[in-house]
């Protein structure tokens, strides 16, 4: 399973913003859900090592998941993005603050990711 609906997202959430804050990092936040195809080619791109190594050195990496009918587990006190496909990025400080949204379709090629482009998306965020 990729995106555990069972989660409680507030807790991983403030435990990434806690690690975050120690480890002088920002947050991503993946939101997607197992049953989007889509999702789980965005998680064969970001398991590879190159992909993985880069975002554990620069990032905390969390994942939303997010129903069939759009239910969340996101936090009521905070502000989720408004996107309408998944999957989807946001970039959050350490203090929980939206710095960056990014929808996942222009990195699409056929039924694949171009992974270069999504690299250097990454590599952007890392530097804000």
């Amino acid at each position: 399973m990729i995106f555990d609906s069972t989660i409680n997202f507030e807790d991983t959430l403030n435990k990434a913003f806690k690690d975050a804050t120690e480890q002088n990092k920002k947050v991503i936040v993946e939101y997607g859900g197992d049953w989007c195809i889509w999702s789980e080619r965005m998680y064969s791109v970001l398991e590879k090592k190159k992909f993985k190594s880069f975002i554990s050195d620069n990032f905390i990496f969390v994942r939303c998941y997010i129903g069939r009918e759009w239910e969340n587990t996101f936090p009521t006190h905070i502000e989720i993005p408004d996107f309408d496909s998944v999957p989807f990025f946001s970039l959050l400080s350490s203090d929980g603050e939206f710095l960056s949204h990014q929808n996942t379709e222009p990195f699409e090629i056929l039924w694949f990711y171009n992974k270069r482009k999504l690299f250097d998306l990454f590599k952007e965020w890392s530097c804000v």
